[in-house]
């Protein structure tokens, strides 16, 4: 990705962040992600749609995902194809939370 490219969605990460400041959602999708990231469990977006209903701004999904990723609290698994009927068969990414590992990795000692 061009380093344009980068800034300009940092910046607009930082836009849909402030704008949503006061946006109880914002606090209760975050609280859900790091719940899911402790467990065990892998999850995706829609386990937050489940969970905290849908944002009022669609790109707020995607940009909490991808804050919680830069921070170190999840990471990226892989693609499955969306269960919702709106989704069309899109993908969907697979997070787990950074301290649970693997499949095959063994924890910490």
């Amino acid at each position: 990705m061009s380093q344009l490219a980068l800034k300009l969605r940092d910046e607009g990460m930082r836009r849909v962040t402030r704008a949503a400041y006061l946006d109880p959602w914002l606090d209760q999708a975050r609280t859900a992600i790091r719940v899911l990231a402790e467990s065990s469990m892998e999850f995706t977006a829609e386990d937050i749609r489940r969970m905290c209903g849908d944002p009022d701004r669609p790109n707020l999904m995607g940009a909490l995902f991808l804050q919680a990723a830069k921070d170190d609290v999840i990471a990226f698994v892989r693609y499955e194809v969306s269960e919702r009927a709106e989704r069309r068969g899109a993908p969907v990414k697979v997070w787990r939370g950074v301290s649970v590992p693997r499949v095959g990795e063994e924890g910490p000692p």
